[in-house]
């Protein structure tokens, strides 16, 4: 170090490498006092604060190669008192460092807050959240879409439709308490894709109605970016040329997928089948859901794709 290095106190003009004590045992201030004073003065050199950065670092470090993770926390399986977490609460509101005011991510606290005396939580179980009503800015949007850490991407903007909230609600509570998760399999000698069509298979096996998977009347429907698909439909119920098509909740495309279908195959008829129409049809034929009690049912892992080039035969009555 040299005397061209040295920092001078902007208050009394005594040059130091370090300003720190000079500035409290002196001018009896704060290091912060004088740095509010002097947004833009140093009160040590760059020298200096290399020094103190080295000695920290690496196995310098007190702390080099401790690990207090889980049960080596000293505060493991504890809990802040009711004081303490007021404290803490009351330090942030008087902290310096976070934005004043109506910025303030806690802004409103006490009485004033419209969650004072409530549980935030049941802003959600009815479905309102703090956003209920808001929508996004075009420029937010934007913003987001660049953003890396957003990976919501594909239905930023967009927003599900009371019906599709219901249904998808429906159908993961009934997978919950049935245990009716999605599954591959036969039932005697007929593929399944879902817990829902294993189920239809059984209620068509005790009317004895003779049906097949129906992928040999496939289709091709166009969506809105210009390209096309290929729509295969579940099964086909031989003796009444009628189609059926087992869903848990519609999709964007299903009622276009219909559409097509009538267009290209004008000599059938095409149903659609949701899991209250299976519940119903259950009640009436007395059929049980729990596909697990069933006779005949082998599982497998093997997917659509592997099951639909099986031949007609291989798929033929039950």
């Amino acid at each position: 170090m040299n005397d061209t290095e040295l920092i001078e106190c902007l208050l009394c003009g005594v040059k130091r490498y370090a300003l720190g004590k000079h500035i409290s045992s002196v001018h009896h201030i704060t290091t912060k006092l004088y740095k509010e004073q002097f947004p833009q003065a140093k009160t040590q050199t760059d020298t200096v604060a290399k020094k103190f950065s080295d000695v920290q670092k690496g196995e310098k470090n007190g702390m080099f190669g401790i690990h207090r993770f889980g049960e080596k926390n000293p505060f493991y399986g504890k809990q802040h008192t009711l004081e303490t977490r007021k404290k803490l609460s009351n330090s942030l509101l008087k902290s310096e460092k976070l934005p004043r005011g109506k910025k303030h991510w806690i802004y409103g606290k006490g009485e004033k807050s419209s969650f004072y005396g409530k549980d935030p939580r049941i802003y959600f179980k009815n479905g309102k959240s703090w956003f209920y009503g808001h929508k996004h800015k075009q420029e937010v949007i934007d913003k987001l879409k660049k953003d890396p850490r957003c990976i919501t991407k594909g239905f930023l903007g967009h927003h599900l439709s009371s019906y599709n909230k219901e249904k998808l609600s429906k159908l993961a509570g009934e997978r919950i308490k049935k245990n009716l998760y999605t599954v591959h399999g036969k039932y005697k000698n007929i593929f399944f894709d879902s817990s829902y069509e294993c189920i239809f298979l059984k209620i068509c096996d005790y009317l004895n109605l003779n049906i097949v998977r129906a992928y040999h009347l496939r289709c091709k429907y166009k969506i809105e970016d210009g390209s096309y698909h290929w729509y295969y439909p579940d099964f086909l119920l031989n003796d009444l040329n009628i189609v059926i098509e087992i869903k848990g909740f519609l999709s964007k495309y299903d009622n276009l997928k219909k559409e097509e279908f009538l267009k290209q195959y004008p000599d059938y008829k095409y149903y659609i089948i949701m899991l209250d129409d299976l519940k119903e049809m259950c009640n009436i034929y007395k059929v049980s859901m729990d596909i697990k009690t069933y006779e005949g049912v082998i599982f497998s892992n093997d997917g659509k794709k592997n099951y639909k080039y099986k031949t007609e035969k291989e798929n033929t009555g039950l």
